[in-house]
C-alpha cells in the first residue's frame, strides 16, 4: 500500500498547492471550522500530503499528528508543513493506525478523510479512532448514492480480478455511523458530495 499511494503523492501535493483541499475535504473542513479550532489538537489518520489537517492549522488549531502508511505522502506532507510555516506544530508517523502504540493523551480531533474504505472490515479502526477523540470524529466515506457504490464494488472487484496491490472497499453508511454511535459520540454535522458522505460526531459530555 504504501508503493502505491506513493506513487500519486506527488500530483495530490501540486493539486493542494493550486486549488487547496478537495470538495468532500473542504466540507468537512468547514463544518469543523465552525467551532471554535484555537488550541484544538488533532489526529490525522490516513493523512496523505496533509492538506486537512494543514488547513485545520491555518485555521486556528494548535498542533497535528499525522499518521500514514506511505511514506511518500508523508514527505510531501512535511514540505508543506515547511512551506507553510506549521513544521513545529506536527508530528508525522509511518505505519496502519491500528497497529500503532495507543497514546495515553487523546486529541481533541481525530479525522478519517477517505479512509475507512481503504480496510476491507472498519470495525476497529472506527473503535480505536473514536477512543483516541477527546471531542470530535470527523469521517468521510461513500454514501449511499448509487454511483457511489456501484463505483466502489466495481474497483474492488477489478482490483481483486487484477490482483492490484490496493483496491477500496463499500461499507454500508448506516453501519459505519452506528459504530461510531456505539462508541459514545453523537452527529452533529451530516453532509455530502456525490460521491462522499461527510459526518462530524461530537463526544457526549
Amino acid at each position: 500500500m504504501d508503493r502505491f499511494f506513493s506513487k500519486s503523492a506527488a500530483r495530490y501535493a501540486r493539486r493542494f498547492r493550486r486549488k487547496g483541499p478537495d470538495k468532500p475535504s473542504k466540507v468537512l473542513i468547514e463544518a469543523l471550522t465552525s467551532h471554535d479550532l484555537q488550541g484544538k489538537t488533532i489526529l490525522d489518520v490516513g493523512c496523505g500530503s496533509g492538506d486537512v489537517h494543514l488547513t485545520l492549522l491555518d485555521r486556528g488549531a494548535a498542533s497535528a499528528e499525522g499518521i500514514d502508511v506511505s511514506s511518500g505522502m508523508l514527505d510531501q506532507a512535511r514540505d508543506l508543513a515547511r512551506s507553510m510555516g506549521h513544521e513545529s506544530r506536527v508530528v508525522y508517523r509511518q505505519g496502519d493506525f491500528l497497529e500503532q502504540e495507543p497514546s495515553k493523551q487523546p486529541a481533541d480531533i481525530v479525522i478519517l478523510d477517505k479512509v475507512l474504505c481503504c480496510y476491507e472490515f472498519p470495525e476497529k479502526l472506527i473503535q480505536k479512532a473514536a477512543s483516541r477523540s477527546g471531542d470530535f470524529l470527523a469521517l468521510s466515506y461513500p454514501s449511499t448514492s448509487l454511483l457511489s457504490a456501484i463505483s466502489f464494488r466495481f474497483m474492488n472487484r477489478l482490483g481483486r480480478l487484477l490482483r492490484w496491490s490496493f483496491y477500496p472497499f463499500y461499507h454500508d453508511p448506516d453501519l459505519l455511523l452506528d459504530l461510531a454511535v456505539q462508541s459514545g459520540l453523537k452527529p452533529v454535522f451530516s453532509d455530502r458530495t456525490l460521491i462522499w458522505q461527510i459526518t462530524i460526531l461530537r463526544r457526549e459530555q
